[in-house]
């Protein structure tokens, strides 16, 4: 009858101890590794109970050390995992900015047309805040006086007219 060894239950605590399932993994790789070694020195089918529980002795006193093994591991497989999810979430981003920069920009004419609307709003909207400057100081009547005079231009007096002037006074 063979003689089982309980290493699981020494390495493992309970079915989500991730580093604990590693770790037997890594036993269980080194047993087999064992194993074979074995067979292949004694040139035999099968190993013996006696031959297992040199490995079994090592094996327990080595617990720490498979854990601290599947502990690299596991460290490693989250780094790289970490790393390449990263990467694709980075790419994802890049691209969808990529896009929308893409979709913003505009065609010449359109930005002539923004910058024009632009520069007229601008100018009406300081014409606006200069009315009303205008308004304060001189009221209603005074705005639409001094537009009115910036209408009508000054009658154009001929070299003829200033010559007349001149000579009469």
């Amino acid at each position: 009858m063979r003689k089982y060894n309980y290493i699981y239950s020494k390495m493992v605590e309970n079915d989500s101890d991730i580093i604990g399932l590693i770790g037997y993994g890594l036993y269980k790789s080194r047993k087999i590794e064992y194993i074979k070694k074995i067979k292949k020195e004694k040139s035999i089918a099968d190993i013996s109970d006696e031959d297992l529980e040199q490995f079994h002795i090592m094996s327990e006193l080595n617990i720490g050390d498979y854990k601290n093994q599947a502990t690299l591991l596991a460290h490693e497989f989250a780094e790289e995992y970490l790393s390449d999810t990263i990467k694709k979430i980075d790419n994802k981003y890049a691209e969808q900015y990529q896009r929308k920069v893409e979709n913003a920009k505009t065609s010449f004419l359109e930005g002539l047309i923004q910058s024009l609307a632009g520069s007229v709003a601008f100018v009406l909207l300081i014409g606006a805040i200069m009315l009303m400057i205008i308004g304060f100081r001189t009221g209603i009547l005074g705005i639409s006086k001094e537009f009115f005079n910036l209408l009508s231009p000054p009658p154009i007096e001929s070299k003829i007219d200033k010559t007349r002037t001149n000579h009469n006074n």
